[in-house]
């Protein structure tokens, strides 16, 4: 050990005396060690550490699904929920979710925040306890109750100040709720939320009488549904049991749908996600080797001055082995700077990487350097010494004492093996930089392509906003009707507006409503139906959004001329429905 500490300062001290060569390899270094590790603590965060919730193993998700149509994601409604719930054997517990838009009013001014309409044991189902407060009891999801809470931590700090918790109430345009509990500052399920109401109190529809007609009964309310598997019970096993069940609920309610159950980490990352952080680590990984060869050519380059120093260094006795470990000592000191540095850009960079990563993955929120992230930065800076600083300590131990003369070690660092050396590490940064270059430019190539595709509407000078009416003041479609239709009027008599129109939901939000139609004409003996996406519009979005109108016509929608029968399709529903007719008057229902 003394003999290495020695070798580490006298090393040290060398590359002092070489402050140019010292520094182009460490940043050099520090460059890429710090992008493979601020990569490898988002991959440890996302994919290696256990969901942050209970047992996560045993928690999976639900979907309605039809193979012949090629859908396996789609919302559960609400007969198969409850149908699922009441009569499977190899859950625990379901709980349902439903996104829900708030506006919060009153002090300090209004804010929509987005949230989440849950089942009362949503969050013991998860097995996740709140920062403050409690969470919800079995009977505040009814109807009639109290309404009641959870909010986030962000929500806590931002509307309360973080204040002592004293069941504060939150004002919404759904009405005064009242703070129960508040979560953790890294909760997230489903996307983010600020805050949580019981699914009960917004949902009559899960009570609904039993002689609404079955077309009705299997649309209403589309839910995301979590459970948790009993010990024991395979996922498997748990596929089967509600195969059984859906075969039941598909021929009571006349609908065509199956289930498909996925482990909630598969459900939540998806195999796109972990393809591409495995991706970046194996680009980042490359850049790491770019960088040992460069060093390492450095270190050649290098030793082939060094001439005198080693020659004298013999002359005074040191063997082979001496000269070598000293090589590997400056390596490694080359290393460590490296990574001390490395783990700064890491730091940054990690920073950067999270606040740019637009999907809400779990585990995201929690990216840190934790001693995982350490060891990994450890080793591979291990790694870059034994890959760059064995080749300079291996040419010494492998050339005789001999040699190592002044004219000795000169022709040796002139030989045809050293240049055939340097070579390999030539070729092998331009190989590896190549890869790299070729996937960058695809990668360019094809986010200019995404850049400049065709929307099918022009976004230049529209100006969006969000509008939800207080539901207290607007309690049905008539009133709601009024308000928009006065509030077009009023906007077209702002300076410089051309246009304005009303949608529900605006385009490539991922945001839409699903409903199930089915086709005049077609396959009515099999009563089969297709899912499809619709959006509620008035009679001006198109001319808005200059959408082109390919055939037929835009609706009419006036207060005195309402047509709600007549509906607009695109192109590719007209291929899929009526490739060789004409799709003007063709008729559907929804």
């Amino acid at each position: 050990m003394n003999v290495w500490w020695r070798e580490l300062r006298y090393a040290t001290r060398g590359l002092a005396k070489r402050p140019g060569f010292a520094l182009a390899c460490v940043l050099t270094l520090a460059l890429a060690i710090g992008a493979n590790t601020a990569i490898f603590s988002v991959v440890n965060a996302v994919l290696l550490r256990p969901l942050p919730f209970k047992d996560p193993e045993g928690l999976v998700m639900l979907w309605q699904a039809n193979s012949k149509q090629g859908v396996d994601h789609f919302a559960i409604s609400i007969p198969y929920f409850g149908g699922w719930r009441e009569q499977n054997r190899v859950f625990q517990q379901m709980s349902a979710l439903a996104g829900q838009n708030f506006d919060l009013t009153g002090d300090p001014g209004p804010e929509r925040i987005s949230g989440k309409l849950v089942s009362a044991n949503f969050f013991s189902l998860l097995g996740v306890q709140p920062a403050m407060g409690r969470i919800f009891l079995p009977e505040e999801d009814q109807p009639d109750h109290l309404k009641v809470a959870v909010v986030s931590y962000d929500l806590w700090k931002r509307r309360f100040g973080g204040v002592k918790f004293s069941n504060q109430v939150v004002t919404t345009n759904m009405g005064a709720y009242t703070v129960v509990g508040v979560m953790p500052a890294d909760f997230q399920l489903l996307g983010p939320a600020d805050i949580w109401v019981p699914l009960g109190e917004r949902a009559e529809s899960l009570h609904l009488p039993s002689n609404l007609p079955a077309q009705i009964l299997a649309s209403v309310t589309p839910l995301n549904v979590i459970a948790r598997l009993k010990p024991g019970i395979a996922l498997q096993e748990a596929q089967s049991n509600i195969d059984t069940v859906t075969q039941g609920l598909a021929k009571a309610l006349a609908s065509p749908w199956q289930a498909r159950i996925v482990d909630l980490r598969t459900e939540l990352i998806g195999n796109k996600t972990r393809r591409i952080l495995l991706a970046l680590l194996a680009a980042v990984g490359l850049v790491l080797l770019i960088a040992c060869a460069n060093v390492a050519n450095l270190q050649l380059a290098r030793l082939a001055g060094r001439h005198q120093e080693i020659a004298t260094r013999i002359a005074l006795g040191a063997t082979r082995r001496r000269l070598a470990h000293q090589l590997l000592a400056e390596s490694g000191t080359i290393a460590i700077a490296g990574a001390i540095v490395g783990l700064l850009v890491a730091f940054l960079a990690m920073r950067a990487f999270v606040a740019s990563f637009l999907f809400g993955i779990p585990g995201m929120k929690t990216v840190s350097i934790d001693g995982h992230v350490l060891l990994f930065t450890l080793g591979i800076s291990m790694l870059s010494v034994l890959l760059f600083g064995a080749i300079p300590g291996l040419r010494v131990s492998r050339t005789k004492l001999g040699g190592l003369s002044r004219e000795g070690f000169s022709q040796m660092s002139q030989s045809v093996q050293m240049r055939r050396t340097q070579g390999i590490f030539v070729i092998a940064q331009v190989a590896f930089a190549s890869v790299l270059l070729i996937g960058s430019m695809l990668t360019t190539k094809s986010l200019y392509r995404l850049s400049n595709i065709d929307l099918g509407f022009d976004p230049r000078n529209v100006l969006t906003f969000n509008v939800s009416l207080p539901q207290a003041r607007y309690p049905n479609s008539q009133k709601q009707y009024a308000f928009f239709e006065e509030a077009s009027k009023q906007f077209r008599t702002l300076p410089g507006v051309q246009q304005v129109g009303l949608v529900n939901f605006l385009p490539l939000t991922g945001m839409t409503w699903n409903w199930s139609i089915s086709v005049e004409g077609r396959d009515v003996a099999l009563n089969k139906t297709y899912p499809a996406n619709y959006r509620v519009i008035d009679g001006d979005y198109f001319s808005a959004m200059q959408v082109p109108l390919l055939k037929g016509r835009f609706p009419v929608i006036t207060n005195t001329n309402y047509a709600p029968n007549e509906v607009v399709i695109n192109q590719a529903m007209a291929k899929q429905f009526w490739p060789n007719q004409d799709p003007i008057g063709q008729r559907i229902k929804m």
